[in-house]
């Protein structure tokens, strides 16, 4: 999760036979100096982001209550409702970005949830699950 090009949080999903973990790690009142400085993408928090401290415990309310209404939004009517809304999110679109299988341009998320890259050779490479990294503009 991206605000102000820092990452303030980090969503990781694993799949496996009939389930998905979903952990999730927000950064709410670090300060600049409780920040890692070695990172892919600088490091923020919500304080710094909004320039006051944040109640944590109704923030992890908040985010569960949010998580549960989109997860029943997507088990009664699967993903296509929810894709305006994550087009809309999607920091990635239109950056040069590497992932393991090669480099591209990160496009729209699919009508399945993968995140679509234009390769070099103009394909398209849907990506399910990789570390998806912006490339420095220029």
């Amino acid at each position: 999760v991206i605000v102000t090009d820092r990452k303030v949080a980090g969503i990781l999903l694993e799949a496996g036979t009939a389930e998905v973990v979903c952990g999730i790690g927000v950064n709410v009142n670090q300060l600049e100096g409780e920040l890692p400085t070695q990172t892919k993408i600088p490091a923020g928090s919500l304080a710094l982001a909004t320039g006051a401290p944040h109640d944590r415990a109704r923030l992890l309310g908040e985010l569960l209550t949010t998580l549960e209404l989109r997860y029943d939004d997507w088990r009664a009517a699967g993903l296509a409702p929810l894709l305006p809304e994550l087009a809309g999110r999607n920091w990635l679109r239109g950056k040069a970005v590497a992932t393991g299988d090669g480099n591209g341009i990160a496009g729209e998320i699919g009508a399945d949830g993968r995140l679509l890259i234009e390769l070099p050779d103009g394909t398209t490479r849907a990506i399910g699950s990789a570390e998806v990294i912006p490339l420095p503009s220029g």
